[in-house]
């Protein structure tokens, strides 16, 4: 019976040692496929598909395994002109962002940790166009969110991270402007 209570200890024992908080500020770029919403015969489509991403994020680690993650990712702004002979009469605009939790699972190699996680997002997208018609319009939904990163713990308390992270169906299916988001960041951890 002594011989299976040790190793339950010691197991017990490595899972609330490392377990606790974190929080982190992280800045990359994001990348999304912008679809122009008009067809203007004899006009010139520049689009703008990649922006400034920024994130702020929260969790909990239960182990050196299994964590659980919040946080909320700018996207950034995401913009097509057209323009003709005169120079440019329209442009659109999208300015997209997220709210997220998600599951972490790690592998600790030392003081480097490969992670992966999956979760959901809910997503916003303000829509607006300067032009012609001018209109504005907002959208809303709840999708997957996957990502993977590795983290390096340069002390007890502090760590750097990498990450790819992937927001699926981000936008407003009905004006043609739903895909998926891409987002490549470098992050700064302080675990408590």
């Amino acid at each position: 019976m002594l011989k299976k209570i040790i190793p339950l200890s010691l197991l017990a024992m490595s899972t609330t040692v490392n377990a606790g908080g974190y929080v982190g500020a992280g800045l990359g770029e994001s990348s999304a496929d912008v679809t122009p919403y008009y067809v203007v015969p004899g006009a010139s489509v520049s689009v703008s598909d990649t922006d400034t991403a920024f994130k702020l994020f929260g969790g909990y680690a239960f182990n050196d395994n299994i964590a659980v993650e919040g946080g909320y990712t700018y996207f950034g702004e995401f913009d097509v002109n057209y323009a003709d002979s005169l120079g440019v009469f329209l442009t659109e605009k999208r300015e997209l962002g997220a709210v997220y939790v998600a599951a972490v699972g790690s592998i600790p190699l030392g003081a480097v940790t490969l992670f992966g996680k999956a979760g959901l997002a809910n997503w916003f997208a303000d829509y607006s166009e300067n032009g012609i018609w001018g209109w504005s319009d907002t959208a809303t939904g709840i999708d997957p969110m996957v990502g993977l990163g590795v983290k390096f713990d340069v002390s007890q308390n502090f760590a750097v991270r990498g990450e790819a992270e992937r927001y699926m169906n981000v936008g407003d299916a009905a004006l043609a402007d739903q895909s998926d988001i891409d987002v490549l960041s470098v992050s700064a951890v302080l675990k408590f």
